[in-house]
C-alpha cells in the first residue's frame, strides 16, 4: 500500500511568518509538495509544483511507478488518496480512467475519507516531519530554485537513508533498511 497527498508548503498554520513569507512570496520556489509514501518502509518520493493540478499528479504517479518498476518491484501497487481537487475529486468516472492507465503498471488507486480514516495519519506525520526538520531549519535560507533543489535533495536522501522511523513494524530503521529487510523475505 502507498499513500499520495499533497502539502501547501508554504502553511501559515505550521510556519513561522518569515520563512512562510519566503516561501510563498518567492516566485523562484514551489509551493506544492507532492509524496508518494510506501507504508511498509516510509521510503518517500517527493515532487514540488507553484500549481496544483490533477495533471500533474497523474504524471507524477505514473513517473514513481514506472521507476518502482524498472528498479525491479514486481508486486502490485494500491494507492490510496484522500480524492480532493488534485486527485480525481471524487469522480468514479476520473478514478476509473486512472485505473485503467495505472493498470498498465499492475496498479490501482483508490481514495479514503480524510475526515475519519486513519490512513490520513501516515501522511500527515510526513508533514509534520518536513515542517520541523526541513521547512523551519531551512525554509528562510532558501531563496533561488538551485537552493531548493540541493536542499530537497539532501533533505529526501535524509528521510529514506538516514532518518530512523517509529510507526507500525519500523523499530527505528530508515526506509531503506526497512526496503532491504522486506526483500530479504520475500
Amino acid at each position: 500500500d502507498t499513500h499520495y497527498d499533497t502539502k501547501e508548503i508554504a502553511d501559515a498554520k505550521s510556519l513561522p511568518k518569515e520563512i512562510y513569507e519566503n516561501l510563498k512570496f518567492n516566485e523562484h520556489l514551489p509551493i506544492y509538495e507532492w509524496n508518494f509514501i510506501d507504508v511498509a518502509s516510509r521510503c518517500r518520493f517527493t515532487a514540488y509544483s507553484r500549481g496544483k493540478s490533477s495533471t500533474f499528479w497523474l504524471q507524477f504517479l505514473v513517473y514513481v511507478l514506472s521507476h518502482l518498476r524498472y528498479c525491479g518491484i514486481t508486486i502490485s501497487i494500491r494507492v490510496h488518496t484522500d480524492g480532493w481537487a488534485e486527485f480525481f475529486s471524487g469522480s468514479e468516472r476520473k478514478q476509473q480512467e486512472w485505473n485503467d492507465i495505472l493498470k498498465e503498471l499492475d496498479a490501482y488507486i483508490d481514495c479514503y475519507n480524510p475526515n475519519w480514516d486513519i490512513r490520513k495519519n501516515l501522511i500527515e506525520r510526513s508533514h509534520r516531519s518536513d515542517d520541523e526538520e526541513f521547512l523551519i531549519p531551512f525554509g528562510g535560507q532558501m531563496k533561488t530554485m538551485e537552493q531548493f533543489m540541493a536542499q530537497t535533495q539532501e533533505y529526501g536522501d535524509y528521510w529514506n537513508f538516514k532518518r530512523g522511523h517509529s510507526g507500525k513494524g519500523m523499530h527505528g530503521k530508515t526506509p531503506e533498511e526497512k526496503l532491504l529487510s522486506l526483500w530479504i523475505y520475500q
